[in-house]
């Protein structure tokens, strides 16, 4: 046989298959996740910790904090949150936890627990008139809206008292309330009502 004759082995089905299964065994091998290894700038971590803690779980959220810890450098935020390493591992895993140590390991990472709305109030409710009263000197309607928000509004922004046959004087113009609903202002003495679309497109130009 030369040198450039090719040799051929064969070899039985149980051993390709045997072959063939190690092989993909070994391909196949996965390390385990590591949620540290992911969080590698402030805003992986910020947003990490931020749905760990919208999920309501306390075992997540004590996860995302060892975590978060171990991404940053675990001996770090215990000296900073002024723990023992023991200390800071039992609060790993401590199903009865005080809030006040989750802030303090929150607060040794950087950042802070915060509390915000779950539901987004409806226009409606944000345009709804809390209060009005007419300001003689400065001749405008001072309009406050349900959250808080006030509006100085020249009474000659409103085409309403433009219309009428003669001058408001500043008792017609005190003499004012608001609808049961905070839909509109009212003047009674002058038949004027004024909604909230008006007092809107009055606030163009007005001062808070």
């Amino acid at each position: 046989m030369s040198s450039t004759d090719t040799i051929c082995t064969a070899q039985s089905p149980r051993a390709i298959r045997h072959r063939g299964l190690h092989h993909f065994q070994t391909m196949t091998k996965a390390t385990p996740f590591d949620a540290a290894r992911s969080l590698t700038d402030e805003e992986a971590i910020l947003r990490y910790l931020a749905q760990s803690f919208e999920a309501g779980d306390p075992a997540s959220c004590q996860q995302a904090l060892g975590n978060v810890a171990r991404a940053l450098g675990v001996k770090d935020i215990v000296r900073s949150a002024g723990m023992t390493r023991k200390a800071f591992e039992r609060t790993l895993t401590d199903k009865h936890v005080g809030f006040d140590t989750i802030a303090r390991i929150v607060g040794a990472m950087g950042y802070k627990l915060t509390v915000q709305r779950t539901t987004q109030p409806k226009a409606s409710d944000i345009w709804q008139i809390a209060g009005a009263r007419y300001t003689r000197k400065a001749g405008k309607l001072r309009v406050e809206f349900a959250l808080g928000v006030r509006y100085h509004i020249p009474i000659t922004r409103f085409p309403q008292f433009a219309a009428l046959d003669r001058q408001p004087t500043a008792r017609d113009l005190k003499a004012v309330k608001v609808s049961p609903k905070g839909r509109s202002v009212q003047f009674p003495r002058l038949g004027v009502k004024v909604r909230i679309a008006d007092v809107r497109q009055a606030i163009s130009g007005g001062s808070i």
